[in-house]
């Protein structure tokens, strides 16, 4: 007897988990929305109630299949083509750029990558900094 083993998928950063938990958490308002249960959406897309829950919880271990089975289920497969809408604009925003270079001294080893924080916005608007009172060193007469 062959023992067939679950994926398991390395994500590298924080904000891999916190994408992925959020398509999960749309997934479940979208079933909702058509008034399917998991149940019954499990059993239309051929897959166990387990497969399902594990994508509606945002697991890495879920094939891409079973997202796109999904997405395509309730009738939102046409997002995913979002997806890679406008690389070649984005190739020259400011942003995108600096994401690069960051990339680039992180696989070069110039930067480690624990200095590239992400969190999500509702903790950084919550975020309170606190200098010590000389923080910075002596004050300068200038």
């Amino acid at each position: 007897m062959v023992s067939i083993m679950p994926a398991t998928v390395q994500l590298f950063s924080p904000i891999e988990h916190v994408m992925l938990k959020q398509l999960g958490e749309r997934l479940v308002l979208a079933r909702k929305a058509r008034g399917l249960s998991a149940s019954a959406l499990a059993s239309e897309l051929g897959v166990s109630r387990n497969t399902l829950k594990a994508a509606e919880r945002g697991k890495a271990s879920v094939t891409i299949g079973t997202y796109v089975r999904i997405l395509g289920v309730l009738g939102l497969l046409q997002d995913l083509a979002l997806v890679a809408d406008g690389v070649a604009s984005r190739a020259t925003d400011p942003l995108t750029r600096r994401h690069a270079e960051l990339e680039s001294q992180v696989t070069s080893g110039q930067r480690d990558a624990r200095s590239l924080v992400a969190v999500p916005a509702s903790m950084a608007r919550g975020a309170k900094v606190v200098f010590p009172t000389n923080a910075f060193g002596e004050a300068q007469p200038w």
